[in-house]
């Protein structure tokens, strides 16, 4: 299973250089081998907010998220690993969030972001998913 960064979405709903590459990967690809995780989530709904494009919002949850795209969150008290992960990695908060939550349910990270490098965890970008 594949967790989809923060990064990979918002490339497709702003529209940027490798929206049509992530339209496909996520039409060609089974929406329940795919998942996301709560902060993100909350993230993309933040800064499509601050640029006006709620509607854009709204679609990304019906087609996306309502259609069956796994949502996982960390609890309070799993933000100590998290803290432990920006230290060891040196990764911000929210790419510390992404690597708990593929820890914590054994997953792939999808994502543009090369700080995933730097950890355990086993990184594709979309061209190779």
């Amino acid at each position: 299973m594949f967790l989809l960064d923060t990064n990979i979405f918002l490339e497709a709903l702003l529209e940027q250089e490798k929206s049509r590459q992530v339209v496909s990967f996520l039409q060609n690809n089974n929406i329940n081998k795919l998942c996301i995780s709560y902060f993100p989530l909350c993230s993309i709904g933040v800064i499509l907010h601050k640029k006006r494009k709620d509607a854009v919002f709204q679609i990304f949850l019906n087609k996306v998220v309502n259609q069956g795209l796994t949502v996982y969150e960390l609890k309070p008290v799993e933000f100590i690993e998290l803290i432990g992960a920006m230290d060891l990695y040196n990764l911000d908060f929210d790419d510390a969030y992404q690597y708990q939550i593929c820890k914590k349910h054994n997953l792939s990270i999808v994502t543009f972001d090369k700080d995933f490098n730097k950890t355990d965890l086993e990184r594709f970008s979309i061209d190779y998913v």
